[in-house]
């Protein structure tokens, strides 16, 4: 979750707030600029916000097998956490009701996520059950209805949580689905983490139990391998998990929504989250609409290196191979601020190939979309014109999946701002595809 203090003269309280199917109290709260992690009476760990109180603080907590993972303005802590903690309820910005006096924190927050679920996305557009809201409003004067975007992982507009939440009640219907039940699951198709046996096996037999199996001596010759969710065989060494949203919902029949895939199949590299929807793979980056590239103010050349949600550049390659189609919109609006593709000025590169410059912004090299109708000024973008304008075109195929943006400086520049769509894949690399979804006999 991100989140702004409010009042400033206010800046304490509980963060995150949940309780445990063990009946055990997780708490995340603030004092001025430091905070603690408590289990009940446990402190696990202890942390400091960043002192420019201006921007958004962010926090991530992350529990891994054996490990407990924090992240609060780019600084990461970790230590050993042997228990596994599955949530019945979290709350934000406010305790849950004890005969313990405990206030929330008074913050606007943004980008709340549970397991890769939008929170504020479920409650404020989806009225979803499981998500109970209580003295929210908006942070800013904006028509919430009109910002719209894929609902998982989607930046979420901005929300005020107040230190004193009314004590919400439901009826006696309602209330084991709000609050017995895993409030926020994770993917459909989760990898559920569950203790291997104790590896007994001599090494060169643990070493053939793969994909992080564990391994028991049954004899001297023989031995067997505990798989991992996810993966099946004698050695563990097949995956169960869809290489795309397109096996998710044609072979495996999972719902929309954030799926495990693994992209290369029983290869090496790891499985992760993809959003998706109706077979459609949505990948958003982590570069601002809307971002300034050029400006009267800048002195130097400009590099843009966008990363990819729960995809790393050698996972999002591989999954574009996997699909048939690939594709990203590029909206650049400039104030004479001319892209110039030809001369070199501004290009992109893709995850796909990281030494071919792409200087197009639709399907011919060196234009944009409007030499189809006719650019301004009979130039081959819009910007070129020297004018107030813009482009906006799509990169398809191997072209999708920007990766860098370089825009070259220039004096005469006034200015350009820069706007990329998330990656959206489809379909298959072969025509028909098959899977083999149980024991199959080939005839």
């Amino acid at each position: 979750m991100e989140f702004k203090f409010s009042d400033a003269d206010a800046k304490e309280g509980i963060l995150v707030y949940g309780e445990t199917s063990e009946k055990q109290i997780f708490k995340v709260y603030v004092v001025g600029m430091k905070g603690k992690v408590m289990l009940d009476e446990e402190n696990i760990m202890e942390f400091e916000l960043r002192t420019d109180d201006s921007l958004f603080h962010n926090i991530i907590v992350r529990f891994s097998p054996g490990t407990f993972n924090l992240y609060v303005d780019k600084v990461v802590q970790r230590r050993h956490f042997n228990e596994s903690l599955s949530f019945t309820t979290v709350q934000f910005g406010a305790p849950i009701p004890t005969d313990v006096s405990e206030v929330g924190v008074t913050a606007c927050v943004k980008n709340i996520y549970v397991d890769h679920h939008d929170i504020i996305d479920l409650m404020m557009f989806n009225n979803d059950s499981r998500v109970l809201a209580t003295k929210v409003r908006p942070c800013i004067d904006e028509d919430l209805s009109d910002i719209s975007g894929i609902k998982l992982f989607s930046a979420d507009p901005l929300v005020v949580l107040t230190s004193e939440p009314e004590i919400a009640t439901a009826s006696e219907d309602d209330s084991a689905s709000i609050l017995a039940a895993n409030l926020f699951p994770s993917p459909a198709n989760k990898k559920k983490q569950h203790s291997m046996a104790p590896t007994s096996c001599e090494k060169p037999n643990a070493y053939k139990c793969q994909n992080g199996a564990g391994c028991k001596k049954d004899s001297d010759t023989e031995f067997t391998c505990f798989c991992r969710d996810g993966y099946i065989g004698k050695f563990c060494q097949f995956t169960t998990l869809p290489r795309s949203c397109s096996e998710a919902k044609d072979f495996l029949k999972l719902p929309n929504g954030p799926t495990w895939v693994d992209v290369d199949g029983n290869q090496k590299l790891d499985p992760s989250v993809a959003a998706c929807v109706d077979g459609v793979t949505h990948i958003p980056h982590n570069m601002a609409q809307s971002t300034v590239v050029r400006d009267a103010g800048f002195q130097n050349h400009s590099l843009f290196v966008l990363s990819y949600r729960d995809f790393n550049t050698w996972q999002l390659a591989k999954y574009m191979k996997n699909s048939q189609t690939c594709s990203q919109t590029v909206n650049y609006r400039c104030n004479k601020a001319p892209l110039r593709f030809k001369e070199g000025r501004t290009w992109f590169k893709s995850v796909t190939n990281s030494t071919k410059k792409i200087r197009q912004m639709g399907k011919l090299d060196n234009s944009c979309v409007c030499m189809d109708t006719g650019c301004q000024s009979g130039a081959k973008c819009n910007c070129d014109s020297r004018s107030i304008t813009e482009d906006l075109g799509e990169l398809v195929g191997e072209n999708a999946g920007i990766s860098e943006v370089v825009t070259l400086y220039d004096e005469a520049d006034v200015h350009a701002a820069m706007s990329i769509s998330e990656l959206k894949c489809s379909g298959y690399q072969n025509e028909n595809p098959i899977r083999f979804t149980g024991r199959t006999e080939l005839q």
